[in-house]
């Protein structure tokens, strides 16, 4: 068999150790032969049989479980202040002692009631007998009042019919004309006043570009024109004496003073047109982009609607005799002359108008004689309306009574961040009298408390925390049913709050959350207003964790019950066990890998202080190999042919070569198989 052959001594467990604890081997270049051993004795170490694990490093957060946000469930009055709030209760219990009092008096009427209905009683008796005595007919001077009084009320009725009569058909007509121009001339003002529009701008921009352009043009053919009569009308040149054999040039055909100077005075008349033409376009461009555009278009718009509401004026006074008021003076005048017939009809028909006064008389003692009667004797109608009286006011007597009792929402305690609370503490309290207290359960508070109420959860969590907080007698039972037991339960706390011991845990009063809780931030302010709703405070439970943001890709590396080790920050360790794996991935930025949370509970939680959110390092255990040999690190060898060896010394002192495969590494031990090697042998290791 041949035997392995060293390359170099430590170098292979200095590469092997370099790489941190991965459960793979290293693979080393060959290097040149090992010089001659010296004879110095080697140092030594034994070969063991262990237990060798492959770890990995994880970044962790320590800190608190859950997250609670304390919010104000307790109904306020906000800027309700207890003077109006007790001013709103006086008015409601003056309203239900007088409700209280009218369904009284049904049953025993008081003698003001009684002396009422009986004058009434007595006064159409009193005109009964003057009925009576009308019958005997009209005297003289009766007939001429009510001829008078005829009389007055034609001259009314003409006065009213005069009124009524309306404006001519011409009137009419010219004011509605009027009134429809001065609409017309307020809807234009409107849409200036608006300002111009992109359209309008851009128009009114092309015109004057349009004008200027037309105004160069006629300006050239102006300059055209006029040098074409300069040049005809120029007098001809004189030839010379050696150009008397020149014959002078006839004029041109074109060359007409009479028509070029008509041409100039057409292309001035053009060059005016269209200098007019762009100062107007100049005009309109700035009176839509001039600074006190906008101004003048306010003005043109309130004159505008000045006219607009002089014509409907004008209008309306033509058309007043149609008004509603004019025509019931007309029908009131109306009405007038018709009762005054009837009333000197009346006189000169005596028996008829007197069997009538006679009747409606008699009508007048019967229904004053109910009256009475009704005073006397109540109908069940009536004490039914006067009970319904009495539940209204009963029941705007409570609204006020529950606004009274509810705070304004004044806060005047909270705790400080980092505070730790217990079942029983309170959380904060606001007017300075309405403490709102801790206490334990899975069920959140819904409703109020109090004899009566349906069994329910709640109230066994009530139980429970009144039990445990030591205000519970041994008659109490806790099984969610609200007794009699209960009610003095919650009477003796109310007591040690110095609340009013009115049995009854309102809604806000108290709030379950499955244990102690500690103040991470505090959102209200002393001195707020706060409404139901409002959040007071952020809150953690008091159990300590460590959660970790682990890739998804590397979820397979975290078991669920794995126990780990943990290193604090101030390089103290502590062990715990991995109870949640997250499901559900998510990426913490745009292009991040997605990462989910791994929870590890502490088995010394106490160990780990209160820092709350402090980074530690949280070793897993990859891979574990129990009961296998290992070496330190220090003494494996490159062997020449490849792998790695150790040099095992003999009971002799001489040292042989021995081959191994590695395995897991350890800190600074490393897994080793060889069927050579067993545990109890040394081998060589650096000195």
């Amino acid at each position: 068999m041949r035997q392995p052959t060293k390359v170099a001594a430590g170098l292979a467990g200095a590469a092997l150790l370099a790489i941190g604890g991965l459960a793979y081997a290293l693979s080393a270049a060959p290097a040149p032969d090992i010089v001659a051993a010296t004879t110095a004795k080697p140092a030594t170490a034994e070969v063991v049989r262990t237990t060798v694990r492959s770890v990995q490093d994880l970044d962790g957060t320590l800190g608190y479980a859950d997250a609670y946000s304390i919010t104000n469930a307790l109904a306020t009055t906000g800027w309700v202040d207890p003077l109006t709030a007790a001013q709103t209760y006086a008015a409601a219990r003056a309203q239900y002692n007088t409700a209280v009092n009218n369904r009284a008096n049904l049953s025993s009427p008081p003698s003001p009631d009684v002396t009422r209905a009986q004058a009434s009683l007595n006064q159409a008796q009193a005109a009964l007998v003057a009925a009576e005595q009308t019958a005997a007919g009209p005297t003289d001077q009766q007939v001429a009042q009510a001829q008078a009084a005829l009389a007055s009320a034609e001259a009314q009725l003409a006065n009213a019919q005069a009124a009524t009569a309306g404006p001519t058909a011409s009137e009419l007509a010219s004011a509605q004309a009027a009134l429809a121009s001065a609409q017309a001339q307020l809807v234009g003002a409107q849409q200036v006043a608006a300002g111009p529009t992109a359209a309008q701008l851009a128009a009114a921009q092309a015109a004057v570009a349009s004008a200027s352009a037309t105004v160069a043009t006629d300006e050239a053919q102006l300059g055209a024109a006029r040098a074409a009569i300069a040049a005809c009308t120029a007098p001809a040149p004189v030839p010379s004496a050696s150009d008397e054999s020149t014959p002078t040039p006839a004029p041109s055909a074109t060359c007409n003073p009479a028509n070029l100077a008509l041409s100039v005075e057409e292309a001035q008349n053009r060059l005016t047109a269209a200098q007019a033409q762009l100062s107007s376009a100049q005009a309109a461009l700035d009176a839509l982009t001039a600074p006190d555009a906008q101004a003048r278009a306010q003005a043109n718009l309130t004159a505008a609607q000045t006219a607009f509401n002089a014509a409907q004026a004008k209008l309306d006074d033509l058309t007043a005799g149609s008004s509603l008021q004019t025509q019931a003076t007309l029908a009131a005048a109306q009405a007038g002359v018709q009762a005054a017939q009837a009333t000197l009809a009346a006189l000169g028909d005596n028996t008829d108008q007197a069997r009538a006064n006679l009747t409606a008389a008699q009508a007048q003692v019967r229904s004053a004689g109910a009256a009475l009667d009704a005073v006397l004797h109540p109908t069940k109608a009536q004490r039914g309306a006067a009970d319904d009286a009495v539940k209204v006011a009963q029941a705007q007597l409570n609204v006020a009574a529950g606004t009274l009792a509810r705070p304004r929402g004044l806060v005047t305690e909270l705790p400080t961040d980092g505070t730790v609370l217990q079942a029983g503490g309170v959380l904060y309290t606001l007017d300075g009298t309405h403490p709102v207290v801790l206490m334990i359960g899975e069920v959140p508070a819904w409703r109020e408390l109090k004899a009566g109420v349906p069994d329910g959860a709640d109230v066994k969590q009530l139980e429970a925390n009144l039990t445990a907080l030591g205000f519970g007698s041994s008659k109490l039972v806790v099984d969610g049913h609200w007794d009699a037991e209960t009610t003095a339960t919650v009477k003796r706390w109310e007591a040690s709050l110095g609340l009013p011991r009115d049995e009854i845990v309102a809604l806000g009063e108290i709030v379950f959350e499955p244990g102690p809780i500690r103040v991470t931030t505090v959102r209200a302010t002393l001195g707020d207003l706060v409404q139901a709703g409002a959040r007071m405070f952020d809150a953690t439970s008091t159990s300590r964790q460590v959660t970790m943001a682990l890739d998804a890709d590397q979820q397979d590396i975290v078991t669920l019950g794995a126990a780990v080790t943990i290193k604090l920050a101030d390089g103290s360790t502590t062990n715990g066990t991995i109870a949640d794996i997250g499901t559900v991935a998510v990426a913490p930025k745009e292009g991040a890998t997605p990462q989910i949370t791994v929870t590890i509970g502490l088995d010394n939680p106490a160990a780990t202080g209160t820092l709350d959110g402090s980074p530690v390092t949280v070793e897993v255990v990859r891979d574990r190999h129990e009961n296998v040999l290992a070496v330190p690190i220090e003494a494996l060898l490159a062997l020449s042919e490849g792998g790695y060896g150790v040099e095992v010394v003999d009971p002799s002192g001489a040292t042989h070569l021995v081959g191994v495969q590695t395995g897991l590494f350890e800190n600074d031990l490393v897994e080793v198989t060889s069927a050579e090697l067993k545990a109890g042998d040394r081998v060589v290791v650096p000195g």
